[in-house]
């Protein structure tokens, strides 16, 4: 969190400066703002990402310690994928 709140001044700050840009120059100003969006929307993502991860530490770390074989819910997630899967096919339909 505390990244986000140190970008969001330069994000302020980039997207003021794309505004006056598309004073001067329309299709340049907007091709800045949406890079300026761009980038805070994948910053955001990333922070998103790290919290999923350690979502799955913290997740797999109860599972062991409450005696789940992780080896088996491996092997199960596998076989069911698989039965799940689409079937293929060397025929489209349209």
């Amino acid at each position: 969190m505390e990244d986000q709140a140190r970008k969001t001044p330069l994000t302020i700050a980039a997207l003021a400066g794309s505004i006056l840009l598309a004073i001067a120059a329309p299709e340049a100003g907007i091709a800045a703002i949406t890079a300026t969006q761009a980038g805070a929307i994948q910053s955001s993502i990333n922070y998103t990402r790290s919290n999923e991860k350690e979502a799955d530490r913290v997740g797999m770390n109860t599972l062991i310690k409450a005696g789940f074989d992780l080896m088996l819910c491996q092997c199960s997630l596998a076989a069911w994928r698989m039965n799940t899967a689409m079937p293929v096919s060397r025929h489209l339909c349209f």
